[in-house]
């Protein structure tokens, strides 16, 4: 019955037929009222020697031209290179089929023989424009490598802490996002991290062709959000509303020839010609274009890779608020679903009642949730994700079915830890180690931070210390030297804070190792300290008592709960030996009684055989009031016959510098 009352209105009304298209928009980042605003992207790509190695196919080429087909019309979009210098590889302007051409054409010319990764320089360049208010540009950043300006380790340091400062700060004042993809594991990713996390951009690691077309599109998403609609079994349906489609195929060298089939049977390939159908082929994906599509349903005939796609274009649109790209846990997301015709919002009853709205998340690892989300009295789709808790990227995605129709949006957020750890070299004839503490979430209040490590020496002895804040920055850092000589150190850390609503933030990375002497080629390496495992994540949260998830993304615990079934059962069974236990716990109780006693006549003695460590002052021993022992604690380690200290590990050897190649990139003119 609804859905003859609402083939009726599509008569009387037009937009009933346009409204299938707006749940497309459904993760566009744009609020309705900044549909026109044309997406701004500029693409800065490392050619430093190294790619020859880490990116021995030169896929950022094909990326570029990814980038260049699926931009819209109208957007603002420019290519910069860089390595020791920066250059404007495509010029920055309006998107048109002249700088389609002219983009695939100088995309030919990224190679890989620069001799430094200079990218302060190059976010520099690339931003040199910004305006107070850019918060629809999107810079996406692509790197296989550090910071790498000098032969000095001291100057590239010094130009990462003004890339962190100066650059960064001024980017992210004018509103504009950074989002770094990552091309190695060598590359500082905790660099590319706080890029990200303080634009609002997001950070990513891509070590193969695959990786790198998902991270990308991820990317992409972010700054051009368009509306899809869903790919099931190589077929998907188009309606009336639609007014063109992009198919983006994903294959491999193996694949068999793509050919879409239309809903009439007729079929296309790269071959064939027609005015309505526009194909483009390059490494690893085809991209296929046709506008005023057949509705019905089509078929593509191929091996359909992973993250292949199909994006539309019509004339109603859905209002969804930009997801964050990182969120923090016990952050609350709300996803909201509105839909507008010609600017006005859609409240007919009986066309919304008909949709149902999906909303899930899945993790890295394929778990996911969902449920439907409820239309509430002001004709929006509403609910609520948290308790997200381990740390990663998950997708958004909300799923329409319409009777007649069926569309599908996606965005991606990703859960991060409240504090980053880093561990770099610093000094200069008489190197040490240096633990930095970074705040990524705003949320935290510094003044109630406090930081402790227990570092532990070679000849076995521990002390606690205060990890000072630097300055009134959002960072606290501590220098570890060889006290106690040269080997191994130890250091386990503990962050205690509050958030602004009160609730107190603890986080403790996993105790790790520094060597001394330092070995040769550490000097400009930085590592990120892995945190430790957090809980399972639970997904989704309940908006209210009738809203029940359809699966939840947490560990399924029934097993859990049948082995508690059955202990409880257990106990009721045995309730006849009460007794029995109550004597045994008697007896138990008088061991560890004797026992205590033992250990504390050992320790007093061994006491007062040890040096006393060295004495902490009454303002630290009150910040470490509920810092116990036990949280700054070590693995235990077996007192066994003492064993020699083991060599620290080596790090890969740094990468040799690029043959003396002259370099095609000219020096840029002074201003």
């Amino acid at each position: 019955m609804a859905l003859m009352v609402f083939l009726r209105l599509r008569k009387v009304r037009q937009y009933v037929a346009v409204a299938f298209s707006s749940l497309l928009i459904l993760s566009s980042g744009y609020a309705f009222a900044d549909s026109n605003v044309q997406p701004d992207v500029r693409l800065i790509i490392d050619i430093s020697g190294s790619m020859k190695k880490n990116d021995p196919k030169n896929l950022r080429v094909p990326a570029v031209n990814l980038l260049t087909e699926l931009v819209p019309e109208g957007s603002q979009v420019g290519v910069w290179t860089f390595g020791q210098w920066v250059n404007n590889l495509v010029k920055y302007q309006a998107v048109d089929a002249d700088w389609r051409a002219m983009a695939k054409t100088k995309a030919n010319e990224i190679n890989s023989v620069a001799l430094h990764t200079n990218i302060g320089k190059a976010l520099e360049t690339a931003s040199a424009d910004l305006e107070a208010d850019s918060s629809n540009t999107h810079f996406i950043l692509l790197t296989d490598g550090m910071v790498d300006i000098d032969k000095d380790p001291a100057k590239n340091t010094a130009e990462r802490e003004r890339i962190l400062g100066e650059v960064l700060n001024r980017i992210a004042e004018s509103g504009a996002k950074i989002h770094a993809v990552a091309l190695s594991s060598n590359a500082d990713k905790t660099l590319m991290d706080k890029l990200a996390v303080k634009t609002g951009g997001q950070s990513a690691l891509a070590e193969t062709s695959d990786d790198l077309n998902r991270v990308f599109l991820q990317a992409f998403d972010k700054a051009v959000p368009q509306e899809q609609v869903p790919i099931e079994g190589n077929a998907f349906v188009i309606d009336s509303s639609i007014e063109e489609f992009t198919a983006l195929v994903f294959t491999n060298s193996s694949s068999k020839q793509v050919r879409l089939i239309a809903p009439g049977m007729e079929e296309f390939d790269a071959n064939s010609s027609s005015e309505e159908v526009r194909w483009y082929k390059d490494s690893g994906y085809e991209l296929i274009t046709v506008t005023q599509p057949d509705e019905g349903e089509w078929v593509i005939d191929a091996d359909v890779g992973p993250d292949s796609r199909v994006t539309i274009v019509s004339n109603l649109q859905m209002d969804v608020p930009t997801l964050p790209s990182n969120v923090f846990a016990g952050d609350v997301l709300d996803v909201n679903a509105s839909f507008f015709d010609e600017g006005e919002l859609i409240t007919d009853s009986d066309f919304l009642s008909i949709l149902e709205v999906d909303l899930s998340v899945t993790d890295e690892v394929g778990q996911s949730g969902s449920r439907a989300m409820k239309l509430g009295s002001d004709s929006v789709f509403r609910d609520q994700i948290s308790k997200l808790k381990n740390e990663g990227t998950y997708i958004v995605a909300v799923d329409v079915d319409g009777k007649t129709f069926k569309r599908r949006f996606e965005q991606t957020v990703t859960l991060r830890p409240p504090f980053d750890f880093e561990l770099s070299v610093v000094g200069g004839d008489q190197p040490m180690h240096r633990l930095v503490v970074s705040a990524l979430s705003t949320d935290i209040l510094l003044e109630e931070t406090s930081v402790f490590a227990k570092v532990k020496s070679p000849d076995g002895n521990s002390l606690i210390k205060a990890v000072e804040r630097i300055g009134d920055e959002a960072r606290w850092a501590i220098n570890i030297m060889p006290e106690a000589g040269d080997g191994v150190y130890k250091l386990a850390v503990k962050v205690k804070g509050v958030n602004e609503a009160g609730e107190p933030v603890n986080l403790k990375p996993k105790v790790f190792e520094v060597a001394f002497p330092i070995p040769m080629g550490e000097a400009n390496k930085i590592i990120a300290v892995e945190e430790e495992a957090v809980e399972p994540v639970e997904g989704l949260d309940e908006p209210g008592e009738t809203v029940e998830p359809e699966q939840n993304i947490a560990p399924d615990l029934s097993e859990e709960a049948t082995k508690m079934a059955d202990f409880t059962h257990g106990m009721e069974d045995e309730k006849s030996n009460e007794m029995l236990w109550v004597a045994i716990a008697a007896g138990v109780a008088s061991i560890v009684a004797l026992l205590g006693t033992l250990i504390y006549f050992v320790r007093k003695k061994k006491a007062a055989q040890e040096p006393e460590e060295e004495i902490i002052s009454d303002e630290v021993m009150d910040e470490l009031t509920d810092t116990s022992a036990e949280e700054l604690s070590f693995e235990p380690e077996p007192e066994l016959e003492p064993e020699p200290e083991p060599e620290p590990e080596t790090e890969p050897e740094p990468e040799p510098e690029p043959e003396p190649e002259p370099e095609p990139e000219p020096e840029p003119e002074p201003e």
